[in-house]
């Protein structure tokens, strides 16, 4: 014979010595766990389309100072070496720069038991993964993703337009000296004679 269930009895047996003002704190307590465990999807997605748009503007703009730090390096080293003269160097990139964003990934498992029209029961195992970007307060009162690095892009090629581009002793040296600064196979470098004026 089953008993049965009263509320009133459970509440005599367990809550006989707490008080009201603590009974009261435990609900509250509850409260709060459930609503902080609650999931927040918008705000997740929301981030992650802010960091790419943050990331690809920032990169257009990293690309071309990369590509103007490069050619001016260059340019203040070859104008050194001798029969060089004056020196103009373009440099074209692979790609834009790339910057890995920090990222906080969360794994969930879950068995789910479900039972077929016959009566038997079966398990399945549920796998899910969520990917949040990591921001920091940027000062001017948004947020900005952290990043953990950035890989700067290949050269794809070089074009040096030098006084001394006739002579093939100094072609070969300009040839040289970029494939082995920037690691650029000589077939990408072309060195070509500057115009008088």
């Amino acid at each position: 014979m089953k008993e049965k269930f009263s509320l009133n009895d459970f509440k005599d047996k367990h809550f006989k010595n707490v008080g009201k003002d603590k009974l009261l704190i435990l609900i509250m307590a509850g409260i709060l766990l459930i609503v902080i465990s609650l999931p927040t999807k918008s705000s997740n997605s929301d981030s992650s389309s802010t960091a790419s748009n943050v990331t690809s503007n920032a990169s257009s703009t990293n690309t071309t100072d990369y590509e103007e730090y490069l050619e001016k390096k260059i340019e203040s080293l070859l104008v050194k070496v001798q029969g060089v003269g004056k020196v103009k160097v373009m440099v074209t990139l692979k790609a834009s720069s790339e910057k890995v964003l920090v990222s906080e990934d969360t794994y969930s498992e879950k068995i789910v038991k479900t039972t077929d029209s016959d009566g038997g029961i079966s398990d399945s195992l549920e796998k899910s993964t969520a990917q949040a970007y990591l921001y920091s307060d940027n000062g001017s009162g948004g947020s900005q993703p952290y990043v953990s690095q950035e890989i700067k892009p290949e050269v794809e090629g070089v074009m040096v337009i030098a006084e001394g581009g006739s002579d093939a002793t100094v072609i070969t040296n300009i040839t040289n000296a970029i494939a082995a600064l920037l690691s650029v196979p000589v077939h990408k470098i072309q060195v070509l004679k500057m115009s008088p004026g």
